[in-house]
């Protein structure tokens, strides 16, 4: 039926969080889609993970944002392009935890289905043209 989702599968359809998201999505902890199954943080931050406020941006992706311009830094000067590509990197790894628990997505032959496999290969496009970008700078 056009229009209709699952009620397990929209959290992940969300503008403000999954992989619509134009921002970090904010930490839910147990309540988070990718909690139970995919999220690092408990590991990553230990003890101080327990005390990290719900709404907060999620802390997995605050890392992963800001290693990325870290590591970038040290290979170019762009900040612009630093920036983007932390960004870029963020949302390629939210679409690895996406994937990682909805592995058939790809076989599915609804509107929703195919939405999200889109919205996955456009996200991982754009981190392809930025590597790409990068290495024609010479830089790679």
């Amino acid at each position: 039926m056009r229009g209709t989702k699952s009620p397990d599968i929209s959290k992940y359809n969300n503008t403000r969080y999954g992989l619509f998201a134009k921002e970090f999505m904010s930490c839910r902890k147990e309540q988070c889609p990718y909690y139970k199954d995919v999220c690092w943080a408990n590991v990553w931050v230990g003890e101080a993970f327990k005390d990290y406020p719900i709404n907060e941006p999620c802390i997995l992706e605050c890392i992963i944002y800001n290693q990325t311009k870290e590591e970038m830094s040290k290979i170019i000067d762009d900040p612009y392009l630093i920036e983007e590509y932390g960004r870029a990197s963020v949302k390629s790894n939210r679409v690895a935890r996406y994937l990682s628990l909805n592995s058939d997505i790809g076989f599915k032959n609804d509107e929703y289905s195919c939405r999200q496999y889109a919205k996955c290969n456009s996200i991982q496009n754009k981190l392809f043209k930025l590597d790409k970008k990068i290495y024609n700078m010479g830089h790679r």
